[in-house]
């Protein structure tokens, strides 16, 4: 057996050596790990562990090896880390040929886009595989008890290398209801922040049990690395010294080296990757528009609406047009192209132009001249336009606001296709991104527009029948609901043309807040269609939000308020949040306010459900009738509170047993539990005069009283 041993860990140890420089996960560079513990002396392995072990590794090169049923598991891991002393990290993501999926069709995902990366995602999800394990038995820490992630005993411990704290988590079992019970193997890990750019992590996962108490093997992998055991493999050796710090962090931060049963490392991109593309594009798109107002030309002037009905109540006029702004796009900047990049892989100006439409609603009294409108820039949802600016619901034009909008190209309307097509095939992807990032600065010279004396207020569309200007130039404010929350973290964060947002039922990190929103029920079976294994759902999402964190709230969320990015002014925000949202997951809404440190009102529901409490783990938290500069406000319309686990409330038991299965149907009015409540907070009076009151004089004006704010449909 020992022979045989040999045989095979002469032929790894040999492919080990052909690809070092090259592969990833050595122990060189280690943000805030330090410098390579002095290792205690080894015990030589048992032979046939040995033997399964090199033979795993000989089957499966490009893989990480202390997970052996999923090749890029766990994820994110260091494994596919090399080091590079350029970057500010000082690593960099690498994959051999082989690590990354292939779909359906035999394309294999390349991996242009993320050898860009310094790092991982700050939104990253964390899995691993743990078959048949029981997750209370394990004393995984649950989503209504975060708190206790804190605490000896917890199943799963997250460490920040870089400072030794531990970080606020809860662990899950993968709960998409498409997923067969035998393939639900994958277990989750969601810190209750952002990650910090630039710092290194290591998880460790405690013995598990099963469901009879008993506990689950550990992999061959990990267990030469905990017990010590001395291999002649190559890429074993290679990476002990770097596990064996993960190990000795995990075990000083309370979870001792022989209660794991697994432990890894990551380090998270720089914000110089993160955020520093779209700081770079502002700074050059601005700076090349220099004093000027963007070029722009009204197309069109309507009393009526597009099918001849009359305009909502209140506007007289609708305006529509385009603008120009300086592209970063190649060629025409069509869904599928990429951003042009410098020899830094920064974003560089194309030396074109990209025509972006735009829609204004005027009032009656704005242009009657008896007072000046308040310019706001309106976000679109989600694959949506900026016609959904022109409705008539949200109450703007009885304030006396005048919306103008864009498309949030890249996740608009014209990109469906696109996005679609991307689901399938990931290489796609890295456009969407690319197309969103020029979208916020789209959104940015519209605000501009908005402000400027060469903008709209000069045109004569836009002028009083007098000829007098028609709206107030000296402030322009944002508002945006579900994708227009999402994108207005991203675009207030970075904004010098606005301070004040009203960000309408948001959440940040796509790859949490998918799986849990109803939407999931059509895109799922899309990327299943393209990755049809039953964890590709979720780790195609895993990758895809790498490049997401460029472009969404996760990687802009810690800048949004006060901790502001180089030449951007501080911002106050007002974060409306639909207690059970259908769409839009409460517990991503949430993240996105502690990672910037807003505070949530109290009391905020009547019955956060599923034993949550009240306020949030976490969070800073305002008495009601008090002011604050930032404020997340939770709007209850007696909607059954969100589930736990990753799934959509109208697909889990609960919401199943009181309500038609299926769908809301008719329930939506005659049980107000069964409602999606997504479009309800924008559409209540009170809000709506909240966010009248918050453009007019800065302060955040209590509306509920003393008790959880309320708005309708509702029960009781």
């Amino acid at each position: 057996m020992r022979g045989r041993a040999a045989a095979v860990v002469t032929a790894v140890v040999l492919l080990a050596a052909a690809a070092v420089g090259c592969s990833g996960g050595d122990d060189k560079a280690d943000q805030g790990g330090g410098s390579p513990d002095a290792m205690p002396e080894l015990t030589p392995a048992p032979a046939e562990l040995e033997e399964e072990l090199a033979a795993a590794i000989d089957k499966a090169r490009a893989c990480d090896w202390l997970d052996e049923s999923e090749c890029m598991f766990p994820f994110p891991s260091s494994r596919f880390e090399t080091d590079n002393p350029k970057t500010p990290t000082r690593r960099k993501l690498e994959f051999e040929r082989g690590a990354l999926p292939t779909n359906t069709k035999g394309v294999v995902v390349k991996d242009t886009a993320w050898k860009r990366l310094d790092g991982w995602g700050v939104g990253t999800p964390i899995m691993t595989t743990i078959a048949g394990v029981d997750p209370e038995g394990s004393n995984f820490p649950s989503e209504a008890d975060p708190a206790s992630s804190l605490e000896k005993g917890s199943g799963t411990v997250i460490v920040d290398m870089t400072t030794g704290e531990r970080v606020a988590h809860w662990a899950e079992l993968d709960a998409r209801p498409e997923i067969a019970e035998a393939d639900r193997t994958t277990v989750l890990l969601h810190p209750l922040t952002m990650l910090e750019p630039g710092h290194r992590y290591a998880v460790g996962i405690a013995q598990p049990v099963d469901g009879s108490g008993k506990p689950i093997a550990v992999s061959n992998g990990f267990r030469v690395i905990r017990d010590r055991l001395q291999t002649g493999i190559g890429p074993v050796e290679q990476r002990r010294a770097r596990l064996d710090q993960n190990v000795n962090a995990l075990a000083k931060a309370g979870l001792a080296r022989a209660d794991q049963w697994l432990a890894w490392d990551f380090t998270v991109m720089s914000d110089k990757i993160v955020t520093g593309g779209l700081i770079t594009m502002r700074d050059q798109a601005f700076a090349k528009l220099g004093d000027a107002a963007p070029a722009f030309s009204v197309t069109e002037v309507l009393s009526t609406t597009d099918d001849g009905g009359p305009l909502p109540e209140g506007v007289a006029r609708r305006i529509r047009g385009t603008y120009q702004v300086p592209s970063f796009l190649a060629g025409d900047a069509s869904p599928g192209r990429l951003m042009i990049r410098d020899t830094d892989d920064d974003p560089l100006l194309s030396g074109l132009e990209y025509t972006a439409e735009f829609t204004c609603s005027l009032t009656a009294a704005q242009l009657a001249g008896t007072a000046g409108a308040r310019p706001v820039v309106y976000g679109h949802g989600l694959l949506g336009s900026a016609r959904e600016s022109e409705r008539g619901d949200l109450g703007l034009a009885a304030a006396n606001l005048m919306p103008c909008a864009t498309n949030w190209i890249g996740m608009s309307e014209a990109d469906i296709g696109s996005a679609v097509a991307a689901l399938g095939d990931i290489n796609l992807f890295p456009s969407n991104v690319d197309r969103l990032m020029q979208s916020v600065i789209n959104q940015l010279f519209l605000a501009r527009l908005m402000t400027h004396p060469d903008g709209f207020v000069a045109a004569p569309e836009f002028r009083t029948a007098s000829g007098g200007a028609s709206f107030d130039t000296s402030e322009v404010f944002y508002e945006g609901h579900s994708q227009g929350g999402i994108m207005g973290i991203v675009a207030t964060a970075v904004s010098t043309e606005w301070t004040k947002a009203v960000i309408g039922v948001p959440g940040v990190d796509y790859s949490l807040l998918i799986p849990r929103s109803n939407n999931w029920q059509k895109y799922g079976p899309v990327i299943a269609g393209g990755y049809d294994r039953p964890v590709d759902g979720l780790l195609i999402l895993a990758l895809l939000q790498q490049l997401w964190d460029q472009a969404e709230g996760s990687g802009f969320a810690r800048h949004l308020t006060t901790n502001t990015l180089s030449g951007t002014p501080e911002h106050q925000v007002i974060i409306q949040v639909a207690l059970g949202d259908h769409q839009v997951a409460n517990v991503s809404a949430e993240i996105a306010a502690r990672t910037a440190g807003v505070p949530i009102r109290m009391p905020a529901v009547e019955d956060p459900g599923s034993g949550r409490v009240e306020p949030p783990f976490g969070m800073d938290s305002v008495k009601a009738g008090e002011n604050a500069t930032s404020l997340l406000i939770y709007w209850d319309a007696g909607t059954l509170p969100a589930p736990l686990g990753g799934i959509s409330p109208d697909m889990a038991e609960p919401w199943i047993s009181e309500c038609e299965p299926g769908s809301a149907g008719d329930k939506t009015v005659a049980n107000a539990a069964c409602a999606d409540p997504h479009e309800f907070p924008r559409r209540t009076p009170d809000a709506q005069r909240q966010r009248n009151e918050f453009f007019a004089t800065g302060i955040i004006n209590d509306v509920c009283g003393p008790d959880p704010c309320r708005t309708e449909p509702r029960n009781g």
